[in-house]
């Protein structure tokens, strides 16, 4: 669960065209990254989870909602777990959001219900539901494809009128945890 400690941030947005390297050569990738509120990025503007080359199994966690109008990357060519993203709140994408998940994990936590709406659907190549409680959940208001797994560990999963699509192509099935 996320613990809002003094020196977070609170509400980010990333607007102007902005890209922010959250971990690159200046910033060094040493600990996890937390913000407290919300995660807007607005159209045009970009947020690199870490653009280093080196990997170190840090995370950021959003301890609000997620809103996807530009672009986030996530990691790539970096080892099986890590670098991944903790979302408390709900997961918001609009058509000219870009979700570059790059075998990263999407982790919704915490002890609020949340909600993903994306514009055509969201792929996820990990998703993992971790609430705090049995009885809070995590609804989709939009159909949503898993490229490798999802894990249900604690909380409810409402599909409410939507998909939880499993793709499977000739290198992975996508299953259930």
């Amino acid at each position: 669960s996320t613990q809002v400690q003094p020196g977070y941030p609170y509400h980010v947005i990333i607007q102007n065209n902005d890209t922010l390297n959250l971990n690159n050569t200046q910033n060094t990738p040493n600990a996890n990254r937390y913000l407290a509120g919300n995660l807007t990025i607005s159209p045009g503007s970009s947020l690199i989870l870490n653009n280093t080359g080196t990997y170190t199994p840090n995370i950021l966690t959003v301890g609000g909602n997620f809103v996807l109008d530009g672009t986030i990357t996530l990691p790539g060519t970096l080892p099986a777990f890590g670098e991944d993203l903790h979302i408390v709140g709900n997961w918001t994408r609009s058509a000219t959001g870009v979700f570059n998940p790059n075998d990263r994990a999407v982790y919704f936590e915490g002890g609020i219900n949340s909600a993903i709406t994306a514009n055509g659907g969201e792929t996820f190549p990990y998703l993992r539901l971790t609430k705090s409680l049995s009885t809070n959940s995590l609804s989709l208001n939009s159909d949503i494809n898993i490229t490798k797994e999802i894990s249900l560990t604690t909380g409810t999963f409402n599909l409410l009128n939507n998909n939880v699509n499993m793709k499977s192509d000739a290198n992975y099935t996508a299953s259930i945890t």
